[in-house]
């Protein structure tokens, strides 16, 4: 598996395979699964003209979206912002997108996005959600235990059109945000509780992840991208893995 230097969030943004695939996107779809607050989708949409985008997380709503990404990412959020869409607004005036593009972009918003709240990937049918030509599962699989994951893995490629793109990542077990002492205790083999939340992570070693790639392969998804593994940020152990696959007949 390559190693690389700390991973950046824009990363898979600045792959050229994925870049060469992506800048097609006119007319294209995108679905991520756990998509937070989808900054992957408003990419697409900016930068590469997709124009069905779906997002579905867990939390209640896009407030509790939006409250946690204020909370855990960016704790100087604008605090007069309650929609996903208001978000969107937030970010291209952040990324100086021309004050005469804005309106247009934002009216193309109701028609071409569709986020759903209050979605739990292991308990609903992820195929009734239509297929697509690109798929995110980014920082999403760390919530389930590994049978979970490796279920909801194997479903994925039916959800792919042909010659559509998945783009995993997942976090390392040695990923240090996860496993430090003072914010998490361990409760098993790769299992740890946040103190102050008590939510629950399953981390992933090399060995898991590669069975979980299996899965993708052994159901007409080819490597675009090797496995690759990150380095923590300060150079000492790995922070996630990740890996491109696309279906091919």
């Amino acid at each position: 598996m390559v190693v690389k230097a700390a991973l950046r969030s824009k990363d898979f943004f600045e792959y050229p395979e994925f870049v060469n695939f992506a800048k097609n996107g006119n007319g294209l779809s995108a679905l991520e699964l756990g998509c937070g607050m989808p900054y992957n989708l408003f990419d697409l949409h900016l930068k590469f003209q997709y124009n069905r985008l779906q997002g579905v997380d867990i939390l209640e709503n896009e407030k509790a979206i939006i409250d946690r990404y204020r909370l855990h990412n960016n704790p100087g959020f604008p605090r007069d912002i309650y929609s996903l869409k208001d978000c969107y607004h937030e970010y291209m005036t952040y990324l100086n997108i021309n004050k005469s593009e804005i309106p247009k972009l934002l009216d193309k918003y109701d028609r071409d996005f569709k986020i759903n709240t209050a979605y739990d990937v292991t308990k609903e049918n992820v195929r009734s959600l239509g297929v697509f030509d690109l798929i995110f599962l980014v920082d999403l699989l760390h919530f389930f235990p590994f049978k979970e994951s490796m279920e909801l893995i194997g479903k994925i490629p039916e959800c792919l059109n042909e010659n559509g793109i998945v783009v995993m990542r997942v976090n390392h077990e040695a990923n240090q945000s996860m496993t430090d002492s003072q914010i998490s205790k361990k409760i098993g083999e790769r299992a740890y509780e946040n103190r102050e939340t008590g939510g629950l992570v399953y981390l992933f070693d090399e060995k898991g992840f590669l069975e979980i790639i299996k899965v993708l392969e052994d159901n007409g998804i080819q490597r675009v991208i090797n496995p690759e593994k990150y380095l923590n940020r300060d150079g000492v152990g790995y922070e996630a893995m990740a890996y491109i696959g696309q279906k091919i007949s």
